[in-house]
């Protein structure tokens, strides 16, 4: 597919990028057109999904059951769609921080690198404007030096009153829709540089597709549709899975050898 809009890919090596917009307003469609561009140039891409939207860009996907599995076992240099959206937030969270460890232990330490891109859907849930936790530490640890290792990322959000400032204001590419909720259109006018009142009236206005791409100065552009392309999955149960099993038969075999002392006391009797 050819990308209809601009979009900057060494800028984004560089720092990261921003796409946000109120829901059902094209988010996800413009940045798998970024994604598309990145993978023809034989980069890595990482999604964390947590709505089940990235099951057609050609990627495996692998659908995550519970926290407890090997991450091990994947591939850390191979492209993934991780299918999170079965996980309560907080084991979206864990997941996300464990995947992110990995990876930063790698490319540390490895100077053959390729070029790796995480796509963070909903990115205040490990970027929130609280960055105390661990795991929003590790992925500011991503967001602040992972450009030194060949790591960079694409930060997707309906809330961005809800996202750091502090990982906002390191993309070097913003993209904009549709924006209703007060908050959200006050924080996104320090970026714009527009008065709040002037942002409400333009990002409300927006249609489906639209976004104000701002790198160095406001851009209008619009989104293209997108083609779906399908690939294998892959669905991981925890290891928890083998340990329940063992304790579901344990408890079989002493239900058993309780019926059978219990009939022996019975025919004694």
């Amino acid at each position: 597919m050819t990308l209809t809009f601009p979009f900057d890919i060494q800028l984004a090596k560089d720092t990261g990028t921003l796409v946000t917009g109120a829901r059902q307003h094209g988010k996800s469609t413009l940045t798998k057109h970024m994604i598309c561009e990145l993978r023809k140039r034989g980069y890595i891409v990482k999604v964390f999904d947590v709505a089940q939207v990235w099951h057609d860009v050609g990627i495996p996907v692998v659908i995550i059951r519970g926290n407890y599995f090997n991450i091990e076992d994947l591939n850390p240099m191979e492209s993934r769609v991780f299918d999170i959206s079965r996980l309560y937030p907080l084991q979206q969270k864990e997941f996300v921080m464990n995947i992110l460890s990995q990876d930063f232990a790698i490319y540390s330490e490895n100077s053959l690198r390729t070029w790796l891109f995480y796509v963070l859907e909903e990115g205040q849930i490990v970027l929130p404007k609280s960055l105390k936790a661990m795991y929003a530490q590790e992925a500011m640890r991503t967001v602040s030096i992972g450009a030194n290792y060949k790591t960079s990322y694409i930060l997707t959000s309906q809330r961005p009153a809800d996202l750091s400032t502090e990982a906002i204001s390191r993309c070097g590419q913003l993209f904009i829709g549709k924006h209703f909720e007060e908050n959200d259109i006050k924080k996104l006018s320090k970026y714009l540089g527009w008065k709040w009142t002037e942002a409400r009236e333009r990002l409300s206005k927006l249609q489906k597709g639209q976004f104000i791409r701002f790198a160095s100065k406001p851009e209008l552009i619009q989104s293209s549709t997108w083609m779906p392309i399908y690939s294998t999955r892959l669905e991981l149960q925890p290891q928890q899975t083998r340990q329940s099993f063992k304790m579901s038969f344990m408890k079989l075999w002493w239900t058993f050898v309780a019926c059978i002392i219990l009939w022996i006391l019975t025919k004694a009797l």
